[in-house]
């Protein structure tokens, strides 16, 4: 992984940097980069169909898209107001699961233009210069979900009164720009979003997986199952990650297990099962083209094929995906996750 990490970056610098010192019309910054999104993304498709992990496909996706923001951010400074920028420090952070560096093909970019100190008020001509390195991105092919202006003062006051805004914050990280207003928010969230409010943040998370599996009918045993907030789905794993951050500080689970608040053979299964509902998610992405999380029974056969299972049966196909002949490879799998 970390050789196809280095060989991502160098053909992202190849293909993207800007090496005239200049900024360079839109035009021929969108021919690039979308010239280089599609290329990257056709590798990632290869690589997911010839059998890389769920994990894998999903962290690389999401260096391909730290490699385009870098390099998009970096061009649109040099069309910014060297006033504005001389006396504005800014982090680009990513939030939620592309924060967890973990995006299937179809998920949505989420990015928090982060300064520093408390104040409510941008600086003048921040706001278009985000406008067009969002348009930018939109134009290069990627699909922008949240996007946000703000102090870390204003970030942390949002965050305690939405519990949202507070689980996409767990897994934020810096990924161009200034280091300086992240590192300020890393100091401040603990102390001013975590501690004294665990109670509330670990029921709240409670709450939503009550909620959550209510809707999906308290089961994973259903024939066409949500992937992502289904029963045994994505975000109860996540769910775990986020309330092992409140308790002890951390989102990785090894080292609950270390605690010996968490079953070592627990945490293997359970690895295992996201692992491979993963790579369900990002085949159905594939096919649908677009976001896709119900794996209807439309989909469940043509999934299996995609995904290398060459049984002639067509319900022993999709039965087999993962090893049982009891039930539908999403349907077993997402249980492991339970």
């Amino acid at each position: 992984m970390p050789q196809l990490i280095k060989k991502l970056s160098t053909r992202a610098r190849e293909a993207l940097a800007n090496t005239t010192g200049k900024s360079r019309s839109n035009t021929e910054v969108l021919r690039a980069f979308k010239r280089f999104r599609k290329v990257e993304e056709a590798r990632l498709r290869m690589l997911h169909r010839a059998g890389g992990s769920g994990m894998e496909i999903c962290r690389m996706r999401s260096d391909l898209i730290d490699a385009v923001l870098k390099h998009l951010w970096h061009e649109m400074l040099l069309g910014a107001d060297a006033g504005m920028l001389a006396k504005t420090k800014i982090s680009l952070v990513a939030t939620g699961g592309y924060g967890r560096r973990q995006m299937n093909p179809g998920s949505d970019v989420d990015v928090l233009f982060l300064l520093s100190g408390n104040s409510s008020q941008s600086p003048a001509g921040l706001a278009q210069l985000v406008s067009s390195f969002l348009t930018m991105l939109w134009d290069s092919g990627f699909k922008v979900g949240d996007s946000s202006t703000r102090s870390v003062g204003e970030t942390i006051k949002q965050a305690n009164s939405d519990n949202q805004v507070k689980t996409a914050l767990i897994e934020a990280r810096l990924v161009s720009g200034d280091p300086e207003p992240f590192a300020e928010l890393e100091q401040r969230f603990d102390k001013e979003c975590m501690d004294g409010r665990d109670i509330e943040f670990l029921q709240m998370r409670q709450k939503d997986l009550a909620e959550r599996h209510a809707k999906h009918e308290d089961t994973a045993s259903v024939q066409e199952p949500n992937v992502k907030n289904g029963c045994g789905g994505l975000r109860d794993y996540h769910n775990a990650l986020w309330m092992s951050y409140a308790k002890y500080r951390t989102i990785d689970l090894k080292e609950i297990v270390k605690k010996a608040e968490f079953p070592a053979t627990s945490l293997k299964d359970m690895e295992r099962a996201y692992d491979f509902i993963l790579r369900v998610r990002t085949e159905m992405h594939y096919i649908e083209k677009r976001e896709s999380d119900v794996l209807t029974l439309r989909l469940q056969g043509v999934v299996a094929t995609n995904l290398g299972y060459r049984q002639k049966k067509i319900l022993n196909r999709i039965e087999s995906s993962c090893g049982t002949t009891t039930c539908t490879a999403a349907t077993c799998c997402t249980a492991a996750v339970s």
